[in-house]
């Protein structure tokens, strides 16, 4: 039996996880042998492997010469799955920073979230459109009926040991990155993915509407949680600084700063959710939950973003805390007609909202591309001795004289921290749970068969399959 190969890296894991797993185990049930893992380890498996078809999560500009024309050159076909295609300020700045020119020429399919996104991008770059197809995005799959089971447990877990709390989702990495390199700003301008003064315009303006948000929102969350008598659980993104959350929650015994598991899971047991802007709020509406939108400045430009438009907007104190109090009692903050309304503006913006899932669409366009298949025996032998402990540790040897000792010194120990806040692992049992989930619920014909390639790499496919 032979096999296509699809590389299929996860950057930050309760981000991406459960959609690209759903992605993975479509693919297998099209002959497709699925490597899915953390990113690095997927990404170093693809470089020196037979040829297959590669996904990438973003391509600015510098991951041209970083390693997707590397890639391109060792036979691989390249598709790109952007996790941040949705709820961006304005298109031109969103392929300004992650749709370059260059790498885009290597890119056989560029997966469009919605038709907002893909317009975008033609019109800010130049793309054959027939290779721009209109997907929609595998994390909404996830959180379609009956998909949605793989995190009920979690929520049940969570719902058991603190309710009744709300949970607040931020996004203010850019005014509260981890780690801290000082001028981040200047740090872009370096590796090139900001230059325009269009673009540093943009992303000062941004940076500085979300350090007065990250303030306000300091300061009603206290207020918040003792006017109700419940917990307010922070979920800081993935690329914050969670210690600085962490030191301003100690002088309160009623907030709690959680990261582990994933934001849907929280939203589930969760009374009612409070962001602004985040992608969350989108996915909190798609499950069905009471989700608040606080946004003190509807006018701002950097307001007027869909995951604030699908949630209840609040814009001021008043407003939030009725919505949390209608949130409390009825578990409700939309009419079916307003849901409705909602749905259609997302549908602009996702199109798999309804209809097929993002995960079949983006499989029939695989099928379309032209790459070699290979044999069981070879792929499981070369994947294996390629991530054996000797062949990493060599070529860690390798890479660290490349990069010069004293530069991974330095930084060392500050790339681990992030490298961990984003990827904190993922083991056999969690991929195995969520498959047998919706194999159980008829949403998957076939459970695939899971190898364990090297820590954090797993290998995917169907046992039986028609050649």
């Amino acid at each position: 039996m032979n096999y296509k190969i699809f590389f299929l890296p996860i950057e930050t894991k309760n981000r991406e996880f459960l959609g690209k797993l759903l992605t993975a185990a479509t693919a297998t049930q099209d002959n497709w042998m699925v490597f899915l893992g953390q990113a690095p380890k997927v990404r170093k498996t693809a470089s020196r492997f037979i040829p297959g078809v590669y996904s990438e999560i973003s391509i600015p500009e510098y991951k041209h010469d970083a390693h997707l024309l590397h890639l391109s050159r060792a036979g691989h076909k390249i598709v790109n799955i952007c996790e941040e295609s949705v709820t961006y300020p304005e298109g031109r700045d969103y392929c300004d920073r992650k749709v370059g020119q260059k790498p885009l020429k290597l890119v056989d399919k560029f997966f469009a979230s919605g038709y907002r996104h893909a317009g975008d991008v033609e019109a800010f770059r130049s793309i054959d459109t027939r290779r721009l197809p209109i997907t929609g995005s595998p994390r909404v799959d996830v959180l379609r009926a009956g998909y949605r089971e793989a995190y009920a447990s979690q929520a049940r877990r969570i719902r058991k040991e603190l309710d009744p709390f709300i949970l607040i989702n931020t996004n203010f990495a850019r005014c509260n990155p981890h780690p801290n390199y000082g001028n981040r700003l200047a740090g872009l301008k370096d590796k090139k993915i900001i230059s325009s003064a269009h673009q540093v315009k943009i992303w000062q303006g941004s940076h500085d509407y979300k350090a007065e948000l990250m303030s306000g929102f300091m300061k009603l969350i206290p207020l918040l949680a003792d006017r109700y008598q419940l917990k307010a659980v922070i979920r800081p993104h993935p690329s914050e600084n969670h210690d600085r959350w962490h030191h301003w929650a100690e002088q309160y015994n009623n907030i709690l700063i959680k990261h582990d598991g994933c934001a849907n899971e929280w939203m589930m047991a969760a009374r009612a959710t409070i962001h602004n802007g985040c992608t969350t709020g989108l996915e909190g509406f798609m499950l069905e939950r009471p989700v608040i939108a606080y946004v003190p400045d509807p006018e701002n430009d950097y307001s007027r973003n869909i995951a604030n438009e699908v949630s209840h907007q609040t814009h001021d104190k008043e407003e939030l805390f009725a919505a949390v109090e209608k949130s409390l009692h009825s578990g409700r903050l939309d009419s079916a007609e307003e849901r409705t309304i909602k749905a259609g503006k997302l549908k602009h913006y996702i199109e798999n909202v309804d209809g097929p899932l993002a995960s079949e669409r983006i499989v029939e366009e695989l099928n379309t591309i032209d790459v070699p298949s290979h044999s069981l025996d070879d792929i499981l032998r070369r994947a294996r001795g390629r991530n054996s402990t000797k062949y990493f540790f060599f070529s860690a040897c390798k890479d660290l004289f490349k990069k010069g000792l004293n530069t991974v010194r330095k930084s060392k120990d500050s790339r681990q921290a992030k490298v961990l806040q984003k990827f904190p692992g993922l083991s056999e049992k969690e991929i195995m749970e969520s498959l047998l989930i919706w194999h159980q619920q008829g949403l998957l014909p076939s459970m695939p068969r899971v190898v364990s390639i090297t820590d954090n790499l797993f290998c995917l496919y169907q046992e039986k399959v028609s050649v």
